[in-house]
């Protein structure tokens, strides 16, 4: 099927639905891990304790997705992340936020960060910890707006850093694109978490689409953008929160990869409503001038965008 057609198909659906939308859409939206489709769900850490993972992906091939982060408090993971210098993780703002909307224990503030693994309890990552972390000045817990933060680590990593947009609007980030998501969690709504790193494909959707599935969320004039595939059932879920949206290198090099998104919330998981993510292209300037300020370097547009050479540059950045 053509981009083209699948945008027509997601449309479709997305107009067949609209009577339900706003039917749902004035339920209370809720942090809780009730499993409810008008209840929204953090893909992070809930009052439960709940983490999250891909709903209908399958297993990553081991070592594709050198970049990608599991936070961990008490040795388990309750948040995803991505590394976008040696010494930076991007991830989400409510990972660091009870769902009542205050902020999350000390441990959670300065969580260990594991780099690089498949497993979720397995070897072959770097361990590392947080020194810092930065949450965006304008985040919001209750609208999920500006859902983003940058946790600064004690040491850089050796691992391949993932790039993020140049440009505003980025151009991976066109609707109709299909993008990757990848993350550890619960495999269904309220079922058992992943044991190896899930990805599932899921395609970006327009804001109209995005609009008529939650009528309620100002798209198209904050840091939000919606992607899935509720046709096929396949979405991000509770505990993948923080993780990236992207799109994936042809050639299947890591380093040339681009996040597009942060994992966000959403209403139930692989319901008929798309997930929500963090648009990075919308935030990026926040991210290069604050992680300038934490490495003690002049803010510049190329930084965290460099392709190839962007590992080098930011090991002397570091």
């Amino acid at each position: 099927m053509s981009r083209l057609a699948s945008c027509a198909c997601i449309l479709a659906l997305a107009a067949a639905c609209q009577a339900q939308a706003v039917a749902a859409a004035s339920t209370t939206a809720s942090g809780g891990s009730g499993g409810g489709s008008g209840n929204l769900h953090r893909r992070g850490l809930l009052e439960s304790g709940v983490q999250a993972a891909i709903v209908n992906g399958k297993p990553t091939v081991y070592g594709r997705y050198p970049y990608i982060v599991s936070l961990r408090r008490n040795g388990i993971h309750f948040c995803g992340g991505t590394l976008i210098l040696p010494r930076l993780v991007l991830t989400a703002a409510h990972c660091l936020y009870e769902s009542n909307g205050k902020r999350s224990a000390a441990t959670y503030w300065y969580p260990k960060v594991r780099i690089g693994g498949h497993s979720r309890d397995g070897g072959g990552y770097e361990q590392r910890r947080g020194m810092r972390t930065v949450v965006h000045p304008r985040y919001n817990p209750k609208s999920e707006e500006n859902d983003v933060a940058l946790v600064l680590l004690n040491l850089p990593s050796k691992k391949p850093t993932i790039k993020l947009p140049s440009a505003r609007p980025s151009p991976a980030a066109v609707p109709g694109t299909m993008l990757t998501a990848i993350g550890w969690g619960d495999l269904r709504d309220g079922g058992p978490s992943a044991k190896v790193l899930q990805e599932a494909p899921l395609m970006l959707l327009n804001t109209r689409t995005c609009s008529v599935y939650m009528p309620d969320e100002r798209w198209g004039r904050n840091s939000m953008m919606c992607a899935g595939e509720p046709s096929k059932k396949r979405d991000t879920c509770t505990g993948d929160s923080g993780g990236p949206l992207f799109k994936k290198d042809a050639r299947g090099r890591p380093w040339r990869d681009v996040q597009v998104g942060i994992i966000s919330f959403g209403y139930a998981c692989a319901g008929w409503r798309p997930g929500v993510y963090t648009n990075v292209a919308m935030v990026a300037p926040w991210i290069r001038k604050t992680a300038a300020a934490l490495l003690l370097v002049p803010p510049r547009r190329g930084l965290l965008s460099a392709g190839a050479e962007q590992s080098a540059n930011a090991k002397r950045l570091g």
